[in-house]
Protein backbone atom coordinates (compact mmCIF):
# COMPACT_ATOMS: atom_id res chain seq x y z
CA UNK A 1 0.00 0.00 0.00
CA UNK A 2 1.42 3.37 -1.00
CA UNK A 3 2.06 5.80 1.91
CA UNK A 4 0.99 9.43 1.44
CA UNK A 5 1.06 12.64 3.50
CA UNK A 6 -2.53 13.61 2.87
CA UNK A 7 -4.03 13.25 6.35
CA UNK A 8 -3.68 15.94 9.02
CA UNK A 9 -1.93 13.56 11.45
CA UNK A 10 0.60 12.57 8.80
CA UNK A 11 1.34 16.20 8.01
CA UNK A 12 1.79 16.95 11.70
CA UNK A 13 4.20 14.05 11.95
CA UNK A 14 6.20 15.35 8.98
CA UNK A 15 6.30 18.86 10.44
CA UNK A 16 7.42 17.49 13.79
CA UNK A 17 10.24 15.55 12.16
CA UNK A 18 11.41 18.69 10.36
CA UNK A 19 11.27 20.69 13.62
CA UNK A 20 13.22 18.05 15.54
CA UNK A 21 15.82 17.87 12.78
CA UNK A 22 16.15 21.67 12.64
CA UNK A 23 16.49 21.88 16.43
CA UNK A 24 19.14 19.17 16.42
CA UNK A 25 21.14 20.99 13.75
CA UNK A 26 20.75 24.32 15.56
CA UNK A 27 21.69 22.75 18.88
CA UNK A 28 24.84 21.25 17.43
CA UNK A 29 25.81 24.54 15.78
CA UNK A 30 25.23 26.57 18.95
CA UNK A 31 27.06 23.97 21.03
CA UNK A 32 30.16 24.43 18.87
CA UNK A 33 29.76 28.20 19.00
CA UNK A 34 29.77 28.22 22.82
CA UNK A 35 32.27 25.39 23.28
CA UNK A 36 35.18 27.72 24.10
CA UNK A 37 33.05 29.56 26.67
CA UNK A 38 32.12 26.27 28.33
CA UNK A 39 35.81 25.52 28.79
CA UNK A 40 36.62 28.87 30.36
CA UNK A 41 36.24 30.12 33.90
CA UNK A 42 35.00 28.37 36.99
CA UNK A 43 33.11 25.51 35.28
CA UNK A 44 36.44 24.17 34.13
CA UNK A 45 37.80 23.78 37.65
CA UNK A 46 34.92 23.31 40.08
CA UNK A 47 31.88 21.24 41.03
CA UNK A 48 28.99 22.69 43.03
CA UNK A 49 28.88 21.36 46.58
CA UNK A 50 26.04 21.63 49.09
CA UNK A 51 28.42 21.96 52.06
CA UNK A 52 31.14 24.21 50.67
CA UNK A 53 29.34 25.74 47.63
CA UNK A 54 32.18 24.72 45.31
CA UNK A 55 35.06 22.25 45.32
CA UNK A 56 37.80 21.26 42.93
CA UNK A 57 37.06 18.74 40.23
CA UNK A 58 39.06 15.51 40.54
CA UNK A 59 41.98 14.66 38.23
CA UNK A 60 42.63 18.22 37.08
CA UNK A 61 45.81 18.70 35.10
CA UNK A 62 45.80 22.18 33.63
CA UNK A 63 47.84 25.34 33.51
CA UNK A 64 46.72 28.06 35.90
CA UNK A 65 48.41 31.30 36.98
CA UNK A 66 51.58 30.24 35.22
CA UNK A 67 51.81 26.94 37.10
CA UNK A 68 50.69 23.38 36.53
CA UNK A 69 47.52 22.70 38.49
CA UNK A 70 46.74 19.09 39.45
CA UNK A 71 44.27 17.40 41.78
CA UNK A 72 43.86 13.81 42.87
CA UNK A 73 40.73 11.64 42.76
CA UNK A 74 39.18 13.61 45.64
CA UNK A 75 40.02 17.07 44.32
CA UNK A 76 42.89 17.67 46.77
CA UNK A 77 45.95 19.44 45.45
CA UNK A 78 48.60 17.22 43.90
CA UNK A 79 48.49 13.68 42.59
CA UNK A 80 49.11 11.78 45.84
CA UNK A 81 46.17 9.65 46.96
CA UNK A 82 45.15 9.23 50.61
CA UNK A 83 43.63 6.23 52.34
CA UNK A 84 40.88 6.84 54.89
CA UNK A 85 43.06 5.16 57.51
CA UNK A 86 46.45 6.80 57.22
CA UNK A 87 49.52 4.53 57.07
CA UNK A 88 51.52 7.41 58.59
CA UNK A 89 51.94 8.34 62.23
CA UNK A 90 50.68 11.89 61.80
CA UNK A 91 48.04 13.26 59.42
CA UNK A 92 47.67 17.00 58.89
CA UNK A 93 44.98 18.68 56.81
CA UNK A 94 45.34 22.20 55.41
CA UNK A 95 42.07 24.13 55.26
CA UNK A 96 41.41 27.47 53.65
CA UNK A 97 41.69 29.66 50.61
CA UNK A 98 44.01 30.18 47.63
CA UNK A 99 46.86 31.09 49.97
CA UNK A 100 46.52 27.65 51.56
CA UNK A 101 46.16 26.09 48.12
CA UNK A 102 49.38 27.80 47.02
CA UNK A 103 48.43 29.99 44.10
CA UNK A 104 51.33 30.65 41.68
CA UNK A 105 53.63 27.99 43.18
CA UNK A 106 54.11 24.42 41.99
CA UNK A 107 52.80 21.39 43.86
CA UNK A 108 56.15 20.66 45.50
CA UNK A 109 56.55 24.16 46.93
CA UNK A 110 53.26 24.87 48.66
CA UNK A 111 53.81 25.40 52.38
CA UNK A 112 51.87 22.16 52.94
CA UNK A 113 54.35 20.15 50.88
CA UNK A 114 57.35 21.92 52.41
CA UNK A 115 55.92 21.17 55.87
CA UNK A 116 55.52 17.49 55.02
CA UNK A 117 59.08 17.19 53.72
CA UNK A 118 60.51 19.04 56.72
CA UNK A 119 58.67 16.88 59.25
CA UNK A 120 59.80 13.71 57.52
CA UNK A 121 63.40 14.92 57.39
CA UNK A 122 63.08 15.54 61.15
CA UNK A 123 62.12 11.92 61.72
CA UNK A 124 58.35 12.47 61.98
CA UNK A 125 56.28 10.16 59.77
CA UNK A 126 53.73 12.74 58.64
CA UNK A 127 51.55 13.45 55.65
CA UNK A 128 49.83 16.74 54.82
CA UNK A 129 46.62 16.83 52.78
CA UNK A 130 46.16 20.20 51.08
CA UNK A 131 42.44 20.95 50.68
CA UNK A 132 42.99 24.68 50.15
CA UNK A 133 40.54 26.05 47.59
CA UNK A 134 40.56 29.49 45.95
CA UNK A 135 37.85 31.77 47.26
CA UNK A 136 37.12 29.89 50.48
CA UNK A 137 35.94 31.67 53.61
CA UNK A 138 35.91 30.34 57.15
CA UNK A 139 32.36 29.02 56.60
CA UNK A 140 33.56 26.96 53.64
CA UNK A 141 36.66 25.81 55.52
CA UNK A 142 34.47 24.54 58.36
CA UNK A 143 32.34 22.65 55.85
CA UNK A 144 35.47 21.15 54.32
CA UNK A 145 36.72 20.04 57.74
CA UNK A 146 33.42 18.28 58.38
CA UNK A 147 33.89 16.42 55.10
CA UNK A 148 37.47 15.57 56.05
CA UNK A 149 36.60 13.97 59.38
CA UNK A 150 36.44 10.56 57.67
CA UNK A 151 40.21 10.91 57.15
CA UNK A 152 40.72 11.31 60.92
CA UNK A 153 43.26 14.16 60.85
CA UNK A 154 45.46 14.74 63.89
CA UNK A 155 46.16 18.42 63.10
CA UNK A 156 44.24 21.02 61.11
CA UNK A 157 45.83 24.20 59.73
CA UNK A 158 43.31 26.98 59.21
CA UNK A 159 44.12 29.69 56.67
CA UNK A 160 41.22 32.14 56.20
CA UNK A 161 40.37 35.82 56.60
CA UNK A 162 40.85 37.33 53.14
CA UNK A 163 37.79 36.20 51.19
CA UNK A 164 35.66 36.70 54.30
CA UNK A 165 36.14 40.46 53.85
CA UNK A 166 35.08 40.40 50.21
CA UNK A 167 31.58 40.72 48.82
CA UNK A 168 29.54 38.74 46.30
CA UNK A 169 26.87 40.47 44.22
CA UNK A 170 25.14 37.31 43.01
CA UNK A 171 24.58 35.53 46.34
CA UNK A 172 23.84 36.58 49.93
CA UNK A 173 26.45 36.27 52.73
CA UNK A 174 27.95 32.84 53.35
CA UNK A 175 25.86 30.36 55.33
CA UNK A 176 25.10 26.64 55.30
CA UNK A 177 21.59 27.35 54.01
CA UNK A 178 22.87 29.54 51.17
CA UNK A 179 25.46 26.96 50.14
CA UNK A 180 22.90 24.14 49.98
CA UNK A 181 20.29 26.22 48.15
CA UNK A 182 22.69 27.76 45.65
CA UNK A 183 24.48 24.49 44.91
CA UNK A 184 21.14 22.77 44.26
CA UNK A 185 19.96 25.49 41.89
CA UNK A 186 23.32 25.61 40.09
CA UNK A 187 23.40 21.85 39.67
CA UNK A 188 19.88 21.90 38.26
CA UNK A 189 20.86 24.71 35.88
CA UNK A 190 23.96 22.80 34.79
CA UNK A 191 21.92 19.64 34.22
CA UNK A 192 19.53 21.55 31.99
CA UNK A 193 22.43 22.81 29.94
CA UNK A 194 23.17 19.45 28.34
CA UNK A 195 22.09 21.00 25.04
CA UNK A 196 23.83 23.83 23.28
CA UNK A 197 20.61 25.83 22.98
CA UNK A 198 19.82 25.57 26.68
CA UNK A 199 23.40 26.45 27.62
CA UNK A 200 23.39 29.47 25.30
CA UNK A 201 20.07 30.68 26.73
CA UNK A 202 21.33 30.35 30.31
CA UNK A 203 24.64 32.00 29.48
CA UNK A 204 23.07 34.97 27.71
CA UNK A 205 20.53 35.52 30.50
CA UNK A 206 23.33 35.41 33.06
CA UNK A 207 25.47 37.84 31.07
CA UNK A 208 22.52 40.21 30.68
CA UNK A 209 22.05 40.20 34.45
CA UNK A 210 25.77 40.78 35.00
CA UNK A 211 25.91 43.64 32.48
CA UNK A 212 22.97 45.28 34.23
CA UNK A 213 24.79 44.99 37.56
CA UNK A 214 27.94 46.45 36.04
CA UNK A 215 26.08 49.37 34.50
CA UNK A 216 23.98 49.94 37.62
CA UNK A 217 26.12 48.59 40.45
CA UNK A 218 24.60 48.25 43.91
CA UNK A 219 25.86 50.65 46.53
CA UNK A 220 28.99 49.53 48.35
CA UNK A 221 27.32 50.72 51.53
CA UNK A 222 24.49 48.23 51.06
CA UNK A 223 26.51 45.20 49.96
CA UNK A 224 27.37 42.90 52.88
CA UNK A 225 30.73 41.14 52.94
CA UNK A 226 30.71 37.38 52.69
CA UNK A 227 31.45 36.83 56.38
CA UNK A 228 31.04 39.90 58.62
CA UNK A 229 33.33 40.15 61.65
CA UNK A 230 30.66 38.91 64.09
CA UNK A 231 29.89 35.90 61.88
CA UNK A 232 33.64 35.25 61.49
CA UNK A 233 33.96 35.04 65.26
CA UNK A 234 30.96 32.71 65.47
CA UNK A 235 32.32 30.45 62.74
CA UNK A 236 35.69 30.37 64.49
CA UNK A 237 34.04 29.23 67.70
CA UNK A 238 32.16 26.46 65.85
CA UNK A 239 35.32 25.27 64.15
CA UNK A 240 37.33 25.24 67.37
CA UNK A 241 34.55 23.30 69.10
CA UNK A 242 34.43 20.80 66.23
CA UNK A 243 38.18 20.20 66.52
CA UNK A 244 37.99 19.80 70.28
CA UNK A 245 35.23 17.22 70.02
CA UNK A 246 37.12 15.27 67.37
CA UNK A 247 40.46 15.44 69.16
CA UNK A 248 42.05 17.48 66.38
CA UNK A 249 44.81 19.92 67.22
CA UNK A 250 43.93 23.19 65.49
CA UNK A 251 46.57 25.71 64.42
CA UNK A 252 45.20 29.13 63.47
CA UNK A 253 47.22 30.86 60.77
CA UNK A 254 47.58 34.62 60.43
CA UNK A 255 48.35 35.39 56.80
CA UNK A 256 48.11 39.14 56.43
CA UNK A 257 47.48 40.93 53.17
CA UNK A 258 50.22 42.71 51.21
CA UNK A 259 50.80 45.89 53.25
CA UNK A 260 51.75 47.85 50.12
CA UNK A 261 48.26 47.25 48.68
CA UNK A 262 46.02 48.18 51.61
CA UNK A 263 48.19 50.56 53.61
CA UNK A 264 46.49 53.76 52.41
CA UNK A 265 42.82 52.68 52.65
CA UNK A 266 43.53 51.04 56.01
CA UNK A 267 45.01 54.30 57.34
CA UNK A 268 41.97 56.15 56.00
CA UNK A 269 39.64 53.65 57.68
CA UNK A 270 41.34 54.27 61.03
CA UNK A 271 40.99 58.04 60.52
CA UNK A 272 37.30 57.60 59.70
CA UNK A 273 36.66 55.58 62.85
CA UNK A 274 38.47 58.26 64.85
CA UNK A 275 36.09 60.87 63.44
CA UNK A 276 38.82 62.53 61.37
CA UNK A 277 36.78 62.46 58.17
CA UNK A 278 38.42 65.31 56.29
CA UNK A 279 41.91 63.89 56.93
CA UNK A 280 40.79 60.53 55.57
CA UNK A 281 39.31 62.16 52.46
CA UNK A 282 42.45 64.17 51.83
CA UNK A 283 44.61 61.06 52.22
CA UNK A 284 42.57 58.96 49.80
CA UNK A 285 42.26 61.70 47.21
CA UNK A 286 45.95 62.54 47.43
CA UNK A 287 47.02 58.91 47.05
CA UNK A 288 44.26 57.82 44.62
CA UNK A 289 46.64 57.33 41.69
CA UNK A 290 48.84 54.94 43.72
CA UNK A 291 46.05 52.80 45.20
CA UNK A 292 46.14 49.25 43.84
CA UNK A 293 43.13 48.18 41.77
CA UNK A 294 42.49 45.37 44.29
CA UNK A 295 41.92 47.98 47.02
CA UNK A 296 39.97 50.50 44.92
CA UNK A 297 36.44 49.48 46.04
CA UNK A 298 37.64 49.46 49.66
CA UNK A 299 38.93 53.01 49.14
CA UNK A 300 35.64 54.11 47.55
CA UNK A 301 33.75 52.59 50.47
CA UNK A 302 35.80 54.44 53.10
CA UNK A 303 35.64 57.65 51.08
CA UNK A 304 31.86 57.35 50.79
CA UNK A 305 31.50 56.77 54.53
CA UNK A 306 33.54 59.91 55.20
CA UNK A 307 31.48 62.07 52.84
CA UNK A 308 28.28 60.72 54.35
CA UNK A 309 29.51 61.51 57.87
CA UNK A 310 30.05 65.09 56.69
CA UNK A 311 26.50 65.26 55.32
CA UNK A 312 27.61 65.26 51.69
CA UNK A 313 25.16 62.64 50.40
CA UNK A 314 25.76 63.32 46.70
CA UNK A 315 29.51 62.78 46.96
CA UNK A 316 28.93 59.73 49.17
CA UNK A 317 26.60 58.06 46.65
CA UNK A 318 29.05 58.71 43.83
CA UNK A 319 31.76 56.88 45.78
CA UNK A 320 29.50 54.01 46.82
CA UNK A 321 28.54 53.37 43.19
CA UNK A 322 31.99 53.89 41.70
CA UNK A 323 32.85 50.23 41.23
CA UNK A 324 32.37 47.67 38.48
CA UNK A 325 31.51 44.14 39.65
CA UNK A 326 32.99 41.30 37.62
CA UNK A 327 30.66 38.54 38.82
CA UNK A 328 33.47 36.35 40.16
CA UNK A 329 32.60 33.06 41.81
CA UNK A 330 35.32 33.70 44.41
CA UNK A 331 34.10 37.16 45.35
CA UNK A 332 34.62 40.77 44.47
CA UNK A 333 37.03 43.11 46.26
CA UNK A 334 37.60 43.50 50.00
CA UNK A 335 35.47 46.03 51.88
CA UNK A 336 36.61 45.71 55.48
CA UNK A 337 39.77 46.21 57.53
CA UNK A 338 41.85 43.10 57.96
CA UNK A 339 43.01 43.89 61.51
CA UNK A 340 39.55 43.12 62.92
CA UNK A 341 39.70 39.62 61.49
CA UNK A 342 43.31 39.09 62.57
CA UNK A 343 42.33 40.25 66.04
CA UNK A 344 39.54 37.66 66.16
CA UNK A 345 42.09 34.98 65.25
CA UNK A 346 44.38 36.12 68.07
CA UNK A 347 41.56 36.38 70.62
CA UNK A 348 40.13 32.99 69.64
CA UNK A 349 43.52 31.34 69.94
CA UNK A 350 44.17 32.89 73.35
CA UNK A 351 40.73 32.12 74.69
CA UNK A 352 40.59 28.53 73.43
CA UNK A 353 44.25 27.64 73.84
CA UNK A 354 44.78 27.16 70.10
CA UNK A 355 48.24 28.13 68.83
CA UNK A 356 48.35 31.06 66.40
CA UNK A 357 50.97 30.92 63.67
CA UNK A 358 52.06 34.30 62.28
CA UNK A 359 53.26 33.97 58.67
CA UNK A 360 54.98 37.35 58.73
CA UNK A 361 57.20 36.32 61.65
CA UNK A 362 58.04 33.06 59.89
CA UNK A 363 59.06 34.90 56.72
CA UNK A 364 61.18 37.36 58.68
CA UNK A 365 63.19 34.43 60.07
CA UNK A 366 64.80 34.10 56.66
CA UNK A 367 68.37 34.64 57.90
CA UNK A 368 67.99 31.59 60.15
CA UNK A 369 66.80 29.49 57.17
CA UNK A 370 69.41 30.28 54.55
CA UNK A 371 70.85 26.78 54.88
CA UNK A 372 67.77 25.54 52.99
CA UNK A 373 69.02 24.87 49.45
CA UNK A 374 65.73 25.56 47.62
CA UNK A 375 65.22 28.82 49.48
CA UNK A 376 68.75 29.99 48.79
CA UNK A 377 68.50 29.06 45.10
CA UNK A 378 65.23 30.95 44.67
CA UNK A 379 66.57 34.08 46.37
CA UNK A 380 69.64 33.95 44.11
CA UNK A 381 67.34 33.74 41.10
CA UNK A 382 65.07 36.52 42.40
CA UNK A 383 68.00 38.89 42.81
CA UNK A 384 69.70 37.88 39.56
CA UNK A 385 66.55 38.65 37.58
CA UNK A 386 66.09 41.89 39.55
CA UNK A 387 62.42 41.32 40.21
CA UNK A 388 60.45 44.23 41.63
CA UNK A 389 57.74 44.12 44.29
CA UNK A 390 54.04 43.84 43.47
CA UNK A 391 53.76 47.64 43.62
CA UNK A 392 56.80 47.87 41.31
CA UNK A 393 59.05 49.27 44.02
CA UNK A 394 62.64 48.11 44.40
CA UNK A 395 63.63 44.87 46.07
CA UNK A 396 66.64 45.37 48.30
CA UNK A 397 69.24 42.62 47.72
CA UNK A 398 71.03 40.69 50.44
CA UNK A 399 74.40 41.80 51.74
CA UNK A 400 77.00 39.09 52.32
CA UNK A 401 74.24 36.57 51.77
CA UNK A 402 71.97 37.93 54.50
CA UNK A 403 68.74 39.91 54.28
CA UNK A 404 69.30 43.42 55.63
CA UNK A 405 65.80 44.92 55.28
CA UNK A 406 63.19 42.50 56.64
CA UNK A 407 60.21 44.75 55.88
CA UNK A 408 61.25 45.04 52.26
CA UNK A 409 61.92 41.29 52.10
CA UNK A 410 58.48 40.53 53.52
CA UNK A 411 56.74 42.76 50.97
CA UNK A 412 58.77 41.13 48.21
CA UNK A 413 57.18 37.78 49.02
CA UNK A 414 53.81 38.93 47.66
CA UNK A 415 53.14 38.40 43.97
CA UNK A 416 49.91 40.41 44.20
CA UNK A 417 47.56 41.69 46.91
CA UNK A 418 47.65 38.52 49.03
CA UNK A 419 49.52 35.53 47.54
CA UNK A 420 53.03 34.49 48.55
CA UNK A 421 55.84 33.50 46.20
CA UNK A 422 57.97 30.37 46.40
CA UNK A 423 60.27 31.78 49.09
CA UNK A 424 57.27 32.80 51.19
CA UNK A 425 55.82 29.28 51.04
CA UNK A 426 59.15 27.68 51.90
CA UNK A 427 59.60 29.89 54.95
CA UNK A 428 56.01 29.36 56.11
CA UNK A 429 56.36 25.59 55.70
CA UNK A 430 59.60 25.54 57.70
CA UNK A 431 58.07 27.71 60.40
CA UNK A 432 55.04 25.44 60.67
CA UNK A 433 57.30 22.42 61.08
CA UNK A 434 59.05 24.09 64.00
CA UNK A 435 55.71 25.04 65.56
CA UNK A 436 54.38 21.49 65.28
CA UNK A 437 57.55 19.85 66.56
CA UNK A 438 57.90 22.40 69.36
CA UNK A 439 54.26 21.98 70.32
CA UNK A 440 54.56 18.24 70.61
Amino acid sequence: MKFSWNTISQRWLLASLFIVLALAIADRWVDRLYDSIRMQGDRKFYHWDARTLWRFRPFLDVEGNGRRMRTNSMGFRGVEEYELASPHDLRIVTLGDSRAYGMVVDDDFTFSHVLQNQLRSSGIDAEVINTGTPGYTIAQARGKLEQMLVYKPDIALLCVGYNDRRYLILTPPDSEEMFARTALMRNIADALQWSGLLYAAGYELGMRKLRNLQENPPSLEDIPVRVPAAAFRSEMEKLILLCRRQGIRLILMKLAQNPRVIETPDRAAHLYEAGRYREAIDLLERESAQIDVAAAPYSYYVLGKCWKALGREKEAERCFHDHRPIGSLHGEAILRRQDRYLQIIDESGEREGAPVFDAKKAIEQVNERLHHADLRAYLDYFEKEKFTLADESESIPRENGRVVDLDNFYCARFVDECHYDKAGHILIGLGLADAIVGGG
